[in-house]
């Protein structure tokens, strides 16, 4: 995996809530791994993300947030509370929803790439070396 691949699009990012999660709104209605689908298909490597880090899991069979096998891990995108619950909390931002999990992966992804997501990459960046090597 080259550094190019891990790097943010967008390192301009604002510290206070950025406007782009505003306007990617996403229905209930539907699986969450559609609503994945539909707020990242403008980043599709986050879907392989979320895919690779839950299985498109937000909760669990009781109703409460999905958390991966290092416990501070929470929700779709894994994102870990214990890294970055203050921030998200600054940003308004609930992690333990499916929106605000994805608004926060989204907010991490343009802040720092895919490094905050390096321990699954084995899972995710096969896509991406394939790719890279036709």
């Amino acid at each position: 995996m080259n550094a190019a691949a891990l790097a943010p699009q967008d390192a301009q990012e604002s510290p206070r809530r950025p406007a782009i999660m505003k306007e990617r709104a996403i229905s209930k209605d539907k699986t969450v791994k559609q609503q994945v689908e539909e707020y990242f298909s403008d980043i599709p490597m986050l879907v392989r993300v979320a895919e690779c880090e839950s299985r498109f899991q937000q909760h669990d069979a009781e109703g409460n947030v999905f958390r991966g096998v290092v416990s501070a891990d929470v929700g779709v995108m894994q994102i870990n509370e214990r890294y970055w619950s203050d921030t998200a909390k600054k940003l308004g931002i609930n992690l333990h929803t499916t929106q605000g999990n994805m608004e926060y992966a989204r907010y991490l992804y343009n802040k720092e790439g895919l490094r905050p997501w390096s321990a699954s990459s084995n899972c995710w960046a096969k896509g991406v070396e394939l790719a890279l090597n036709k």
